[in-house]
């Protein structure tokens, strides 16, 4: 969660960061939500981040409205 902080957190304010891990054992996508503290912050997020690499995992980053989030 910190790392994510981190990275995130160059592009704006974070709300808040929610890591989800695969229920199967040895399954290795790992989802994380990361709310910021407004939209256009959110959006300048994924023009930024997203199909980047971050140790060595590609990202693939999306707005999902809030709602869905959590």
């Amino acid at each position: 969660e910190d790392k994510i902080r981190a990275f995130f957190g160059k592009h704006g304010t974070i709300k808040s960061v929610t890591v989800v891990k695969p229920k199967k054992l040895g399954a290795k996508s790992t989802a994380a939500f990361v709310e910021f503290s407004t939209p256009d912050e959110a959006k300048k997020a994924v023009e930024a981040t997203n199909n980047t690499y971050h140790h060595g995992y590609k990202l693939r980053v999306n707005l999902v409205a809030q709602n869905k989030a959590h």
